[in-house]
């Protein structure tokens, strides 16, 4: 009878630990093809390859140019207060910083287009006042810092310390379809290195994962933990060699086949507020003249290679259908090229992976053990 009843209780725990899992959906919005290019232009220009050596010179991690949320396409709700105030914010692995606008962001046209946080209603609030600036690629946000509940899929952290947003330049804020940043990376690159919503959450499991769905597909965050029937077989798991950004030991990638020169001296960050793979011209552009020119109206879209991305000693492989991206334009739908080439700082030794990749792969980062996993999404 015992045994029984320990294996009756086993199942009960296992039942437990699965149900706590939250599924946040994830608002996809479509990209255009202006919003692309203007990203591409600008990560081509003076003014960012300035700004980039300017950022690493000062050795501010973390104001890192290369985030500059054009093309950002996922977005989830959080709540701050109490009672609660709702806001749309990108979960972004590359940052590790929340901000949202402020009731007192009097000056700038994007506050008046976003939901704005007012401390007067929330109960919870605390001041702290002290003053941030945060520079991204094409804008920059200031503000100063404020403390009160906050709450992301059903965990909360008490007393968190977010920024509070009163000027914003860029054209990236104003036409952004965000009310804010929730920073998912390693407080190392938070400001004043405080702890990031996972820590601050009172949590065992602290690791969450996505499920980025297609154009008509739902899309998810979830926490704690996985959940196994959005993937298929097991996921591979590799190191986090840097605690910064969740970075991988990136050893290979091959285009059709060939290895591209060089790839093993960049680290791979897996980024979820950037919806490209983006990378410095050295890396890139190799990788660019083999995939060749890609038909913007998307009629025709054979004869390029698949590409090969090894971290450790585990291939990815995105094809073609994975890699070109569908974005809106004023003629309806075109189709642009995944990878994007940079001019970044020969200091900067990242290959910067989002949603091109995180959407085939189901993709699990975890805070306990530094790892991230991988398994090929169930996109049925």
């Amino acid at each position: 009878g015992y045994l029984k009843m320990y294996k009756a209780v086993v199942v009960l725990a296992l039942l437990a630990s699965v149900s706590l899992a939250v599924h946040i959906p994830l608002t996809k919005r479509s990209i255009s093809k202006l919003e692309i290019d203007a990203k591409r232009s600008f990560l081509q220009s003076p003014e960012f390859e300035q700004e980039m050596e300017s950022a690493l010179r000062s050795n501010d991690q973390t104001n890192l140019p290369i985030k500059d949320y054009t093309d950002t396409q996922y977005v989830a709700e959080v709540t701050v207060g109490n009672p609660p105030q709702s806001f749309m914010v990108v979960p972004d692995t590359g940052s590790s910083d929340l901000w949202i606008y402020s009731s007192s962001c009097y000056f700038s046209l994007s506050c008046y287009l976003h939901n704005y946080y007012k401390h007067k209603r929330s109960d919870t609030f605390h001041k702290n006042g002290k003053k941030f600036y945060l520079g991204y690629g094409s804008g920059s946000a200031s503000g100063h810092w404020s403390n009160d509940e906050v709450n992301f899929a059903g965990l909360t952290a008490e007393d968190f310390r977010f920024g509070e947003v009163t000027s914003v330049k860029g054209i990236s804020f104003i036409m952004g379809h965000l009310d804010g940043i929730l920073g998912l990376a390693f407080n190392t690159i938070s400001t004043d290195n405080f702890p990031v919503f996972f820590e601050a959450a009172d949590l065992e499991d602290r690791s969450f994962s996505f499920k980025l769905g297609h154009t008509d597909e739902e899309s998810f965050l979830v926490a704690p933990g996985v959940d196994e029937d959005l993937f298929i077989g097991e996921l591979q798991y590799h190191n986090v060699i840097e605690e910064k950004y969740w970075s991988l030991n990136m050893t290979d990638i091959k285009v059709g086949g060939n290895s591209i020169e060089g790839a093993e001296g960049y680290k791979g960050v897996i980024d979820s507020g950037t919806s490209l793979i983006v990378g410095d011209q050295k890396l890139i552009d190799p990788i660019l003249a083999q995939i060749g020119d890609i038909d913007q109206t998307c009629k025709d879209l054979s004869g390029h290679p698949d590409i090969t991305i090894t971290f450790d000693s585990v291939e990815y492989t995105l094809t073609p259908e994975d890699y070109i991206v569908r974005v809106k334009s004023f003629l309806g739908e075109a189709c642009v090229c995944g990878f994007m080439s940079a001019k970044f700082a020969t200091n900067f030794p990242y290959l910067i992976i989002g949603d091109v990749l995180m959407r085939k792969y189901y993709t699990h980062f975890n805070m306990n053990d530094k790892t991230v996993g991988f398994a090929l999404a169930n996109h049925e």
